[in-house]
């Protein structure tokens, strides 16, 4: 806890330069990150309080751990020249990690388990949406499995495979699966051949019939484009998100693909063991472009670290 007097002193010195909406974030920030501790005062706040308190911030990247890090790093200062708190404190606080958090909270909203739990969610914000979010479904679905999102508007519609329930990857001609872990294959493969071969576009607010663009090669095209582009798909989530806020959840393309990814990894482990040194399978599955093979090596081992706390937090 801080004492009111004393916070109202910092921000009257520290803000003289600040916009007035700077003024009040920097405010909002101090009252939100010391009130989670409203029991404890600040000299007597430990790392593991520390810690604590950082992950209930839920941040979601990175960067802005350390916007805000360094606003309560600044404030930390300031209270020890003005003699609270110890030298510890201050270390503790200007030490801390983003590496350090708790990110579990990270794990509920952007990323999914397996590809049953992404199409279920899927139903569920989309629910009664008739066909208007079968484009971002669709792209959702070929992201998860392998497929950059860079490299949809390349699909054709002849890039799914009936006869064999795969698909063609656009880029590099190989055959992606679905998996049939749950049984939801044919299921989920049928949702793509339907848009595939829609005659028909329906929405809550019209419906739009034997449309020509559905009729040209791409996979991806609607009855305003024969031919998408990487950053109209992209925009896409956009309109599904805000319906996706409903239920707590976030779709982020690179996130969908590194659930997917960790996903396969996850599986070729339990077939075949652990992956952690194997230099080889680490390039498969982690694609690196540096060089120098140091640099690869610190690359691999951060990202297959990234895999170990998804796989940990979701119970793969």
């Amino acid at each position: 806890m801080i004492d009111h007097d004393v916070m109202e002193r910092y921000l009257s010195e520290s803000t003289l330069k600040m916009t007035a909406a700077s003024k009040v974030n920097l405010e909002n920030l101090l009252i939100k990150f010391f009130g989670l501790k409203p029991s404890i005062e600040f000299p007597d706040l430990t790392k593991k309080d520390l810690i604590e308190m950082y992950s209930q911030l839920n941040h979601t990247s990175t960067n802005s751990f350390i916007t805000h890090k360094s606003k309560i790093n600044d404030f930390a200062k300031w209270m020890y020249e003005q003699g609270y708190g110890s030298a510890q404190l201050l270390k503790d606080i200007s030490d801390l990690q983003f590496s350090d958090i708790n990110h579990n909270y990270l794990y509920d909203i952007y990323y999914f388990r397996d590809l049953q739990e992404l199409w279920s969610i899927m139903e569920m914000v989309f629910e009664d949406r008739g066909s208007e979010f079968d484009t971002f479904r669709s792209a959702a679905i070929l992201v998860w499995l392998g497929i950059d999102l860079n490299d949809l508007p390349d699909m054709l519609k002849s890039d799914l495979r009936e006869d064999s329930m795969t698909i063609i990857h656009p880029v590099t001609k190989e055959n992606v699966s679905i998996p049939n872990e749950f049984g939801w294959r044919d299921k989920i493969f049928q949702f793509l051949l339907n848009y595939k071969n829609p005659n028909y576009c329906n929405t809550p607010n019209f419906v739009v019939r034997n449309v020509h663009n559905f009729k040209r090669q791409y996979l991806f095209r609607s009855y305003k484009s024969a031919h998408f582009t990487a950053a109209q798909l992209r925009n896409v989530s956009s309109s599904a998100n805000r319906l996706a806020k409903e239920y707590k959840r976030v779709f982020q393309w690179n996130r969908i693909y590194l659930s997917g990814l960790y996903y396969r990894i996850s599986q070729y482990e339990k077939e075949h063991g652990t992956i952690k040194d194997d230099m080889d399978m680490l390039e498969k599955f982690f694609v690196c472009n540096q060089k120098k093979d140091i640099q690869r090596e610190v690359t691999y081992a951060r990202k297959y670290n990234e895999y170990q706390e998804f796989k940990s937090c979701l119970d793969l």
